[in-house]
């Protein structure tokens, strides 16, 4: 069976949902089997790849408040990560720049 361009971009499409969902799960995951429901909103500054330049704002759930600051100071610390996390706020007016 020969393979048409648009059975290509169909196939792209459904690995492109299927990574959303994958981690749309794992957030689903760290929320109700891990107990992480305290959930923060970031700005990350994008050092290299496709969003190079770029400040994007992304949510993530944590334990907690401490347990997000000491995530995000370990990874803006990483080297190999290719962003820094510039400013995280929580659910209850925290705020933190990094």
């Amino acid at each position: 069976m020969r393979t048409t361009n648009y059975d290509r971009r169909l196939q792209t499409l459904k690995v492109s949902d299927s990574n959303t969902s994958v981690i749309d799960q794992l957030e689903i995951l760290k929320q109700d089997y891990l107990g992480m429901r305290y959930m923060i909103s970031m700005d990350k500054y994008h050092l290299s790849g496709i969003a190079e330049g770029l400040t994007t704002t992304e949510t993530m759930s944590f334990v907690d408040w401490e347990d997000a600051c000491d995530w995000a100071t370990k990874v803006t610390k990483q080297s190999v990560v290719p962003y820094v996390v510039l400013e995280m706020r929580g659910p209850n007016g925290e705020k933190e720049n990094f």
